[in-house]
């Protein structure tokens, strides 16, 4: 996702294909703040670059777009006119919402498999039984 915002109100100068498609519409000619009006999370983060002009490089960070919780990895970088001012701010950006779903869904995973485990364990010890496995083809008995 690629987009040129300029002036300090971050009017949208130019997006990119990719940016359209996570707005839902094509913000050209709005300011951040009329488009993305609930993604308070990044105004200030883009009145700072504009400001100070140091770069800001974030990962995994959580975006509220059309209501919805998402996540992106982005740089924000001043973007300076001829005469070495800032003009504007350059914003490149990937989601990675469906990745941070993912790993969270497998720590869940995880967790549960932890606890059955300990479920039964406990289980095994209070019924005093326990387990083997015949392994047919060595004719072996594993307890």
């Amino acid at each position: 996702m690629v987009c040129i915002l300029k002036g300090r109100e971050h009017l949208f100068e130019f997006v990119n294909e990719a940016h359209i498609k996570v707005l839902g519409f094509d913000a050209t000619g709005k300011t951040v703040r009329e488009a993305q009006p609930e993604s308070i999370e990044v105004h200030g983060i883009l009145d700072n670059v504009y400001k100070t002009g140091v770069t800001a490089e974030l990962n995994e960070i959580a975006v509220t777009v059309g209501g919805r919780i998402r996540y992106f990895n982005l740089t924000y970088s001043a973007r300076r006119a001829q005469e070495g001012e800032i003009d504007g701010v350059m914003i490149l950006g990937t989601e990675v919402t469906y990745q941070i779903l993912a790993r969270e869904a497998l720590k869940e995973s995880e967790y549960r498999y932890r606890q059955s485990q300990e479920q039964l364990g406990l289980a095994i010890d209070v019924a005093k039984v326990g387990f083997y496995d015949w392994d047919i083809l060595k004719d072996r008995v594993v307890f």
